[in-house]
């Protein structure tokens, strides 16, 4: 299964020792998150776009740290559900003219990634996503763990399970264990576009 805020919602007491009769691997969601912020499509970028799918036991805290820290305003704004949804929350940010987009760590979010890879494209908002296979289906960039590497991952604790090593509850003998590394992935292809969008609109400004 899949869940975030572990240790908040009480699935696991701490990552080296689980409690009970669990193990896994620990996505680092929410720090990914913050640390997609400060790696930003705009580097300079003042007014970020985030969204909020308004779903139980999400949260932003280490968004909004981040955030605080490095004096960027974000624009937290509500997605609805279907195509509805997301092009209100678009429209809404093309207003408030933020200048990037941070798509959390969300499983709504990949799911829906073409919606909002076309969304951000149309309003002409950058944007970096969770997963680098995103940055492959056409959005700006993204940064995170890859599926081989999680795959490669939950192999490898399913082998030591088979073989008679325990969850790690009591007297279990397999920890929880981080994601890493990651990797950051860059649409070659969107970027050159947006700098040529950037270059026209330059070159089309009326010279007094």
């Amino acid at each position: 299964m899949g869940a975030g805020g572990l240790i908040e919602s009480g699935i696991i007491a701490n990552f080296a020792r689980p409690g009970g009769n669990v193990t896994g691997i620990y996505m680092l969601a929410a720090e990914l998150d913050a640390k997609r912020l400060e790696l930003q499509a705009v580097p300079k970028a003042r007014k970020v776009g985030v969204l909020d799918p308004q779903a139980a036991g999400f949260t932003l805290t280490e968004v909004q740290r981040v955030a605080q820290a490095v004096g960027v305003q974000l624009h937290v704004t509500a997605v609805g559900r279907g195509r509805e949804g997301y092009q209100r929350a678009f429209e809404w940010m093309a207003k408030a003219r933020v200048e990037a987009l941070l798509v959390p760590s969300f499983p709504r979010f990949f799911s829906d990634a073409r919606q909002i890879i076309e969304g951000a494209a149309r309003r002409r908002i950058p944007a970096v996503y969770e997963w680098p296979s995103m940055a492959e289906d056409g959005g700006l960039m993204a940064y995170g763990p890859t599926f081989a590497e999680l795959d490669g991952r939950v192999a490898a604790l399913v082998d030591r399970i088979l073989k008679g090593a325990k969850p790690a509850g009591v007297g279990g003998s397999i920890p929880s264990q981080p994601t890493i590394p990651f990797s950051s992935a860059v649409n070659d292809l969107a970027r050159a576009a947006r700098s040529c969008r950037a270059r026209c609109a330059r070159l089309t400004r009326p010279v007094l």
